[in-house]
């Protein structure tokens, strides 16, 4: 499984001695690092020659993972087949919006289904990333069953409860800015061949 952060970073960042290759250590940014990738839609680590099967919106075409390093083949679906675009007819953002060059050619409307082979992801993980994925196995180790309250005879304990759960709300905040924002296209899906993904732009 994808370990955001590692061993080093967990023990820097909650004081805690584990090994590097401890197995609780391992599972707890395991699973933390599975719920920052589920709360962002973002799989953050370098993947090279992803494909994925994105709808146009408007003017241009939203590429679901960032950051985009570079599209290697875009095609778009037209008669029961892709077709491939030349590089220069099409232009890109850092943020993944591909935008025509010359804007009202006949294949480049809303509606038109593409599909992008292209590379995303960080070489080296943001801080902050690492920074919530440490915070989060932090919090599955001091309260594994998530408890709100608990208690023994007269004395009790309560854990704050915006925060029981493993992703705290200020993680949330921090993490809010790398989400990936979903639509939903009632439009039917062509036959999209072998794909990684299907995905609606967000």
């Amino acid at each position: 499984m994808t370990q955001l952060a590692s061993v080093a970073d967990l023990n820097a960042s909650q004081g805690t001695n584990f090994q590097e290759t401890d197995p609780v250590a391992i599972r707890l940014l395991e699973l933390a690092s599975a719920e920052v990738i589920g709360y962002c839609g973002q799989v953050f680590e370098s993947v090279t020659g992803d494909k994925v099967g994105v709808m146009m919106e408007e003017e241009g075409i939203w590429l679901p993972q960032r950051p985009v390093q570079q599209v290697t083949e875009l095609e778009y679906w037209w008669w029961g087949g892709y077709q491939p675009l030349v590089v220069g007819n099409y232009g890109m953002s850092p943020s993944g919006w591909l935008v025509p060059i010359f804007p009202g050619s006949w294949w480049w409307y809303p509606g038109t289904w593409f599909r992008a082979t292209y590379d995303h992801g960080y070489t080296v993980i943001p801080d902050e990333i690492i920074g919530v994925t440490c915070n989060t196995a932090g919090r599955h180790y001091g309260n594994p069953t998530q408890t709100r309250r608990e208690g023994i005879g007269t004395y009790s304990i309560s854990f704050d409860a915006k925060n029981a759960g493993a992703l705290a709300d200020d993680d949330k905040a921090i993490l809010d800015k790398y989400r990936r924002q979903r639509m939903s296209m009632s439009t039917p899906t062509p036959d999209l061949g072998r794909l990684d993904r299907v995905l609606s732009p967000w």
